[in-house]
């Protein structure tokens, strides 16, 4: 069982990796950010939007900013390219060019598909940064334990009825969803200049190799790493 990072590389609206991944499952998780990925070798069993895809090479996959989703891979494996774009960045863009009204997100047809013009898009931007020559959630707080009687009681819920229809309505248990907003946190933080181990230490996490690991299920790299090549690509 493995995955891992082959290339990492970050910009201001954009971060491009290069993965690999077999006899492995990312599980259910979310992103700020649109995730926009090309399927370059293999098969990926992907969940989104309740439903499920089978994903071959020459695919890609797109979700929307918070989108709960879970991946799978085979003996055989996979290796894909994977953008995470920065909605304010799509938001502005929108703006500048007069293509909506409305100052908002847009939302992608999540799932995946076969496109040709949008998988070699994808494969041009980790060539081009291959070669560069050429809030926190108000409603939950991040920073304590999640007491779900208090949260259900605010809603006029049992417990148990709020964990189920949570569970129904966003994808997830109202915990695992938690958890995913504190990863989502503990990355900004490090984005924003902080030490991996202070993040881990404000947000709650009970010890080291506890945040290393939930990190790594999600980024598919550790916290450290990803703070080392933040700094290398951002300086």
């Amino acid at each position: 069982m493995a995955i891992g990072i082959k290339d990492f590389y970050a910009g201001k609206d954009v971060e491009c990796s290069r993965v690999s991944a077999f006899s492995t499952a990312y599980p259910k998780h979310t992103h700020e950010e649109y995730i926009i990925s090309a399927n370059i070798k293999g098969v990926e069993k992907v969940w989104v939007d309740k439903k499920n895809y089978l994903v071959p090479a020459g695919h890609v996959t797109v979700y929307n900013p918070m989108a709960i989703q879970s991946s799978e891979f085979f003996d055989v494996g996979a290796e894909f390219i994977s953008l995470h774009v920065n909605p304010d960045s799509i938001r502005r863009i929108i703006r500048e060019n007069n293509i909506a009204s409305r100052d908002s997100y847009p939302a992608l047809i999540q799932g995946a598909f076969r496109n040709d013009a949008l998988f070699k898009a994808i494969q041009g931007c980790y060539l081009a940064a291959v070669s560069p020559t050429d809030h926190k959630e108000e409603s939950l707080n991040l920073y304590r334990k999640l007491d779900l009687s208090t949260l259900a009681s605010s809603v006029g819920l049992s417990k148990y009825h709020f964990v189920r229809t949570f569970r129904q309505e966003v994808g997830m248990a109202p915990l695992q969803y938690h958890m995913q907003l504190r990863l989502i946190e503990a990355r900004r933080m490090i984005r924003a200049g902080a030490k991996p181990i202070d993040a881990m230490v404000d947000l709650g996490f009970y010890d080291q190799s506890h945040f290393i690991k939930t990190f790594r299920k999600v980024m598919a790299i550790t916290p450290d790493l990803y703070s080392r090549t933040l700094s290398k690509m951002l300086s």
